[in-house]
């Protein structure tokens, strides 16, 4: 298992520097799904069984044919999935998808 360093945030620093900082750190130093970054579907086993997250948005459908979330929000979304992996690794990873997913859909809306 990686290291984990468990992000604190430092007062002085603005939100997005934070973001950026916690962002940096995930995609940098946590090995969980590999270090493919750059690709919006993920998979990994645990326990002889594989965990898959796709980074699409609320209302598409699985496969190549999704539409990925906004790029604004993809980073922190992978960012926040390799540090819950990392933190506690388990076998689905549904619900945490589905809650980035509608989080995303609300930014986007708003």
């Amino acid at each position: 298992m990686d290291n984990l360093v468990h992000f604190t945030p430092k007062k002085a620093q603005t939100a997005a520097g934070n973001l950026d900082k916690f962002i940096n750190h995930c995609r940098g130093n946590l090995a969980a799904f590999g270090r493919h970054w750059e690709t919006n579907t993920w998979k990994t086993v645990n326990d002889d069984r594989t965990v898959s997250v796709t980074f699409s948005k609320l209302s598409q459908p699985k496969g190549e044919t999704a539409l990925m979330m906004d790029t604004l929000f993809l980073d922190f979304a992978k960012a926040y999935i390799k540090y819950v992996y990392s933190v506690k690794p388990i076998k689905t990873m549904a619900n945490q998808i589905l809650a980035l997913r509608v989080l995303e859909a609300a930014f986007v809306v708003a």
